[in-house]
């Protein structure tokens, strides 16, 4: 069975690389300027029946700012990211243009406010999870 891990993060960064009003990265960077985007942790399970090999995997965005307006600029790169992750990819069949995995579901799973050791940067974090099944 192919691993979906990397072809899922390059297709969700094409996706999201330019159609957000702030930079995406799927590694973290260093020294960037705030705020941005990241495809954060992926963590895979195995969904293989009778029928085929299949995969539920959760990928993490993490939004992360720092400042007076951190606040108000994360939930506004949240709700891109929702909007183009769900609305976008929902109503248009094969968005992500995965090569040999089939998008058979995805769904928003939370929204958390994660704390950060430095009081001013915020960071809060989306978890999709996407149902594959292999071509």
């Amino acid at each position: 069975m192919k691993l979906p891990e990397d072809e899922l993060r390059a297709a969700i960064y094409t996706r999201l690389d330019g159609n957000l009003k702030y930079p995406v990265y799927s590694t973290a960077p260093d020294n960037e300027k705030y705020p941005y985007a990241l495809i954060g942790n992926i963590a895979m399970a195995d969904l293989s029946t009778k029928c085929g090999p299949g995969q539920e995997i959760h990928v993490d965005f993490d939004c992360i700012d720092a400042g007076i307006q951190s606040t108000k600029r994360i939930s506004d790169l949240a709700a891109e990211v929702i909007e183009n992750m769900t609305t976008e990819v929902s109503s248009t069949p094969n968005l992500l243009d995965l090569t040999n995995f089939n998008v058979a579901g995805q769904y928003f799973d939370m929204c958390s406010w994660i704390p950060q050791p430095d009081p001013e940067i915020k960071r809060m974090t989306l978890r999709m999870r996407f149902i594959l099944t292999e071509l």
